[in-house]
């Protein structure tokens, strides 16, 4: 591979700050390469206006220059991706290059990120696990990384019961391996939305603030909005309401219409907290949500979900935790959650009790089999064993 091919590598893994401090490199690309820099720079900070212009000069030039041609399609998908005006054909016209070389993992990314707005997250989650291998067999492993990230997140949209704890982990310790510290925020996220949903908000909480500690190495992408927005969510489930609101003005700094939307979720989740502006909320009347324009785990909120109402106390969300990582016999859990100071049967007696209390709020959430704990609805991909194991 050519060190030009190599650095545009390298910008393909760029996020928000890198961009800013490594401008640089954009003088050392070709002329393909230099626009699809300026393209990825836009896309990432919501300039939307920016985008449709550079696609126009693609455009002009898309079919007397080496390379534009899928340069062209590939910066229109992006601009169309953040305009919300994304048709089908236009994704069908860009798979025919997904077999190129150095553009091919690319292609994919892109594929997966239309499919996804358009709500197809069969052929989201097979195209982002084609960018994923594509980017890995080219040495690029904070794309690859970023590829897989996404591919669990569509898997996670098709099927909404389970939860994928253990994957969402270890991609949180792989993105930290290679730096990719937008992704090792995201699964923190994701991780912490997951714990909301059946109720244990503290840990929710925590993981949130770890969350954004990481993405604040990203600022300025939507991924970070998105991440003060659930913490927002969170606090209000704690009843911390201004805490909330200081979370809700920020995130509606962004750019990003996504985050106006998801902003509206939020107020008719608590209307009378957030319903008007006098409390940094969105009017009544302005409260028709674009349901098409959300994210997906905002599209899941509007629902309030039922187990999100439950609450857990702090032994039950160390449970809750606990089993998130792996089965574990119940000796292991005793151990990990009371120490071994006391005599067994009162700590047997208190485990009893804990388990109860939980099975209580989350009937089908604990399943004990040949005395392993774990938790029901965990995807168990094994795909990330051997992710594990590399």
């Amino acid at each position: 591979m050519t060190k030009e091919c190599q650095n545009f590598l390298q910008v393909l893994q760029f996020n928000v700050h890198d961009f800013l401090m490594r401008g640089d490199v954009r003088a050392g690309l070709k002329p393909a390469y230099r626009v699809y820099f300026d393209v990825l720079q836009a896309y990432l900070r919501g300039h939307t206006e920016e985008l449709r212009i550079l696609v126009e000069s693609f455009e002009r030039d898309a079919h007397s220059k080496p390379d534009f041609e899928i340069c062209s399609r590939l910066s229109k998908i992006r601009w169309m991706l953040r305009d919300h005006s994304l048709v089908l054909s236009d994704l069908e016209l860009l798979a025919k290059f997904g077999d190129e070389p150095v553009w091919g993992a690319e292609v994919h990314f892109v594929l997966a990120l239309g499919y996804g707005q358009l709500l197809d997250y069969e052929n989201e989650g097979r195209s982002f696990l084609q960018a994923y291998l594509r980017f890995k067999t080219l040495g690029a492993r904070r794309k690859a990384i970023k590829s897989l990230q996404n591919h669990v997140a569509a898997l996670s949209s098709q099927h909404p019961d389970k939860h994928f704890l253990p994957e969402l982990t270890l991609l949180h310790q792989e993105a930290k391996r290679c730096g990719e510290w937008g992704m090792a925020g995201l699964a923190l996220l994701n991780m912490s939305r997951e714990y909301q949903k059946v109720g244990a908000r503290a840990l929710a909480l925590k993981l949130s603030h770890r969350s954004l500690a990481f993405l604040r190495k990203d600022l300025g992408s939507i991924h970070y909005y998105l991440a003060v927005l659930h913490r927002a969510h969170v606090l209000m489930d704690l009843g911390r309401v201004n805490d909330a609101i200081m979370d809700i003005e920020e995130a509606q700094t962004g750019p990003f219409v996504e985050i106006a939307e998801a902003v509206k979720v939020l107020c008719a989740l608590f209307p009378t907290a957030l319903g008007s502006p006098s409390n940094g909320g969105v009017s009544s009347q302005n409260l028709q949500i674009r349901e098409a324009w959300l994210p997906e785990s905002w599209r899941e909120r509007s629902e309030n979900s039922v187990l999100g109402k439950m609450k857990f106390g702090e032994l039950e969300e160390q449970l809750i935790f606990l089993l998130s990582k792996g089965p574990l016999k119940k000796n292991e859990i005793i151990r990990e959650l009371y120490g071994e100071t006391l005599d067994y049967w009162v700590l047997e007696n208190r485990f009893k009790n804990l388990i109860a209390r939980v099975r209580r709020k989350v009937p089908d959430y604990l399943v004990v089999s040949e005395g392993i704990y774990t938790l029901s609805q965990s995807a168990k991909l094994d795909f990330f064993q051997k992710l594990g194991d590399e």
